[in-house]
Order: structure tokens, then sequence, then C-alpha cells
């Protein structure tokens, strides 16, 4: 992708020792909880919630404008908790993001406008499309492509179950054949009434988008 030069008015940035330029113009809160590893760009007005809990951010990461960077909500123990945000290098997220997610590894591209779902965990190399919602607690693997809205797309339900069944346990693997063949097992694994299941769901899914008028659904 070839981004346009942008020149930038010195007066209206701060640098930090580690080459982070950050617009004075800011709302980051809980600066104490927030790490950014170097050579970041944080523009103007976007909105980093520290005070919520620990926000690590890697390096060579560039945050447009009015982003939203919020840490996300788990139960443990059954109680409530406030869960870290950790965003890996080089990672490039758009404007007017909302981003709850609670993990995005390195090299991920978010389109504007996204939506990142509470908890979501957003793997290596991956691109999310503009306007996308990302459903809580969603898992996908390296190398997606995520777009549209997944209250409409019953087959993100399936990318989901896939990459929980494949990554079971904090599994990993060293090789492509190895992530091939674990992917492949899964899928065979799938059962066809899940499938119809999501299938005979879409009339229900067509009701809950109309009748909130297309705000987030049950899915």
């Amino acid at each position: 992708m070839d981004l346009p030069i942008i020149t930038y008015d010195e007066t209206e940035w701060a640098k930090t020792h580690t080459g982070n330029k950050v617009h004075k113009q800011h709302k980051i809160a809980g600066t104490q909880n927030i790490i950014i590893a170097g050579k970041t760009i944080v523009e103007k007005g976007v909105s980093i919630r520290g005070d919520l809990a620990a926000v690590k951010i890697g390096k060579c990461c560039v945050l447009k404008e009015r982003c939203l960077i919020r840490p996300c909500l788990k139960i443990v123990s059954k109680k409530p908790t406030m869960w870290n945000v950790n965003i890996g290098d080089y990672v490039f997220i758009e404007e007017d993001c909302v981003i709850n997610a609670s993990q995005i590894h390195a090299y991920v591209h978010i389109g504007a406008r996204s939506i990142l779902g509470n908890g979501c965990v957003i793997r290596e190399c991956s691109r999310v499309l503009p306007d996308t919602v990302v459903s809580p607690d969603a898992l996908f693997p390296p190398f997606s492509t995520i777009g549209g809205n997944p209250d409409l797309n019953p087959i993100e339900n399936v990318w989901g179950l896939l990459a929980r069944a494949v990554y079971r346990h904090g599994k990993q693997f060293q090789t492509v054949g190895e992530l091939k063949d674990a992917v492949t097992e899964e899928w065979d694994k799938l059962q066809p009434s899940f499938l119809e299941s999501l299938t005979q769901s879409m009339s229900n899914r067509l009701c809950q988008v109309m009748q909130k008028f297309g705000g987030p659904t049950s899915y």
C-alpha cells in the first residue's frame, strides 16, 4: 500500500525519547498504564483508556485520528475485570476505529470506521476492511481478510469455531504445512447439523438487524 507524503507542524506534536510522535490534542488517560515501544504515531483526537487497564502498543504503529483504544471486559472468577490490551509491531489503525480487542498481533491493517468487538483477537498479517464489525471474542488466524458485519455472514461463525479449535490450549505451529493440516482436520470434524443451523438462522438475523435499525444483534 503506497501512502502519501504527509508533512507535520512540529508545534502541534510531542516527541518522546523513543521516537513516538503524539499529537497534543489527544485524549489519553492513565498514561502510567500505557507503554508504547517506539516510533509510533498517535494522531489528533486519539483516545487511549489506560485508566481502565494496561495498554501496550508495539513499535512503528500508526493510530489515525479519532481512534478509540479501550481495554475489554472479561469475567474472571465470576467477577467483571478489565483486561489488558496488547497491540503488536507495525499495526496501522485508520481513522474513527473503535478497538475493544484483547490482542492485535503484528503487521495488521485495520480499515477506517471499523469496530473490533470486546475481547477479539486478530493474528499476524491480517487486514480488517473499512466499516467492518468484528464480533466479541472472535479469533482470526494469520493472513485473514476480515470484512462486513458478522451478524449477516454465518461463515464468520464457522471461521471463529475453526480458529478456536486449531489454536486450542495456545497451540502454535512451526510450518505452514502443519497449520494447513490442523485446519483441514478441524474442518472435517464440522457437523452438518451445525452448518444447517447457521443457514436456518438467516431469517432471524435479518429480522434482528431490521428491528435494531442496523445495530448489533445477538449473533
